[in-house]
């Protein structure tokens, strides 16, 4: 059959393209020397910045063949364009296939690897023991600038290290491996401990103006994936740090919230997440994070939510508030559920007011309205309200806490409080009912209802 002028246009068309692929895995595969494969490396991944190459690259399964042995490279250069090059692949598609192939071929080694190094990339290739040629370094430093225009951080870095670009990557593959369904322990506690390192100097602790001029990428992406890591986590590499390091968790809390503007929202979102999976069902860590100075500013945080979303907001930023409330609230209800010690810290304020008589306050101020909303705004301060009642509702299990709260009640009685539980598992059950499935949620509507029936217990009544 003879072939159209198109066809054979297309054919040549392609066997160009193979011709040119093979060209690059010359200078990257085999016995080359080191300058080779290291330009090959930069030539090639700059080349695959093009959609319609790297398109046509996975077409043809290319990335099965390219990112494989990643635990065997030692060179500096060429880890840190790897890693590049691996997160290209997972911005175009962080499909399961190629998530797979990176972690199974020893991409969290080889970023491990890289951790430890802080110094400019274009210094470390301009260092003698690298042995690069101006030409090799004039390649480099332009790569560098490919770097800068990507989509790879969402600020340009202060120092664009090894260390910076393997957190970079390490978030995506962290991210696609747990949006892929994979629940188990992706990092060794090893490198679980180097991340709450890198996190060290953003501690509350610290001079605020010292932070400030430290690279807040170095707080976000270490934040981002320990959040992303804790998220489902079978058996929970973040319970095997010390309690030093735990404390460095926690402090990292207040840290980061010392931060003011919009630029830190989300990593102040993203701490919030990752303390909520911490302390999830776990008492010691509840202990440790459980203090007065964290649950002071945790009252602050939804005392000022609750009043901004009484009033009228745009819609994002609505929802970052709302964020913002429930995050904080569902943090300290982890603290009351789980650590006795916190549920004291509640009534051992560092001011002259306790923490309990601010949300006590809260509560009594929402408790007509709760039933009456009749507006977006209303609805959305119901479910913190919701939450709220959860916490006083976990705080209760403590006696001298629960006389407290009695005390404060409407004819000093709990039946309040365990009206506006009932209430919020009843909101609860038919979201649980909405649902096509089972999910966590009903399980976290069970944990809802044993908090009403253990107040039906205390109050001796049903």
């Amino acid at each position: 059959m003879v072939k159209s002028l198109h066809e054979l246009r297309e054919a040549g068309v392609n066997k160009r393209f193979l011709d040119n692929v093979e060209g690059y895995f010359e200078d990257i595969e085999g016995n080359v020397s080191i300058g080779q494969k290291r330009a090959g490396c930069i030539e090639l991944v700059t080349k695959l910045r093009d959609k319609s190459f790297l398109h046509k690259f996975r077409a043809n399964n290319f990335e099965s063949r390219l990112l494989v042995d990643f635990r065997k490279q030692t060179d500096e250069i060429i880890r840190f364009v790897l890693s590049f090059m691996v997160w290209t692949f997972l911005e175009d598609d962080a499909n399961a296939p190629v998530l797979q192939l990176v972690h199974e071929n020893g991409i969290i080694s080889m970023l491990d690897s890289m951790l430890d190094s802080t110094r400019e990339i274009l210094l470390i290739a301009k260092d003698k023991k690298t042995n690069m040629s101006k030409a090799a370094q004039s390649l480099v430093a332009d790569f560098c600038n490919l770097i800068k225009k990507s989509k790879i951080f969402n600020k340009l870095p202060k120092v664009l290290s090894p260390q910076v670009m393997a957190l970079a990557t390490l978030d995506a593959v962290i991210r696609g491996l747990r949006q892929a369904g994979w629940m188990g322990d992706c990092l060794p506690i090893a490198m679980v401990r180097k991340l709450v390192k890198i996190l060290e100097p953003f501690q509350g602790e610290r001079d605020l103006e010292k932070r400030k001029r430290i690279d807040p990428l170095l707080v976000e992406i270490p934040v981002s994936i320990l959040e992303s890591h804790s998220i489902g986590s079978e058996s929970a590499r973040e319970t095997e740090l010390s309690n030093e390091e735990l404390g460095t968790l926690a402090n990292i809390l207040p840290g980061v919230m010392d931060f003011e503007g919009d630029d830190f929202t989300s990593v102040q979102l993203l701490t919030l997440r990752l303390s909520i999976n911490l302390t999830n069902h776990r008492p010691v860590v509840c202990d440790t994070f459980g203090r007065q100075d964290i649950i002071s500013r945790l009252v602050g945080i939804a005392q000022a939510k609750f009043q901004a979303l009484s009033g009228p907001l745009e819609e994002n930023r609505r929802s970052v508030e709302l964020d913002f409330l429930i995050l904080s609230l569902a943090l300290m209800i982890n603290f009351a559920e789980m650590s006795d010690a916190a549920r004291l810290a509640f009534i051992q304020g560092l001011l002259q007011i306790p923490q309990l008589d601010t949300l006590l306050l809260l509560f009594l101020e929402r408790l007509g309205r709760a039933a009456e909303a009749d507006s977006m705004e209303e609805s959305q301060s119901n479910v913190g309200f919701g939450y709220l009642s959860i916490l006083l509702g976990n705080l209760c299990q403590n006696t001298t806490v629960r006389n407290l709260v009695r005390s404060k009640m409407p004819e000093k009685t709990l039946a309040p409080l365990v009206n506006a539980v009932l209430e919020f598992v009843s909101h609860n059950r038919k979201v649980d009912e909405e649902a096509d499935e089972e999910s966590w949620h009903k399980g976290y509507t069970e944990r809802l209802e044993q908090v009403a029936v253990r107040l039906q217990n205390i109050e001796g009544f049903s």
